[in-house]
């Protein structure tokens, strides 16, 4: 039920380093929070400031994992 363009950065998230690892959970409470927030502020929220600003990036360039 995630957005198409977070499936393949949700998954790589999810199975990437444990030190950088994302759960799915935080990827379906952001892929719906940032529809009334935005990403940036879903993302700071959920993830932190300096987690949700690399989360950012690397969903820009779609490098996740």
């Amino acid at each position: 039920t995630l957005s198409d363009d977070l499936r393949e950065p949700a998954l790589n998230g999810s199975l990437g380093q444990s030190e950088r690892r994302v759960s799915l959970r935080s990827f379906y409470a952001f892929d719906q929070l940032r529809s009334q927030l935005g990403a940036e502020r879903a993302a700071h929220l959920l993830f932190g400031e300096s987690a949700g600003a690399a989360i950012l990036d690397a969903l820009s360039i779609g490098s996740l994992g």
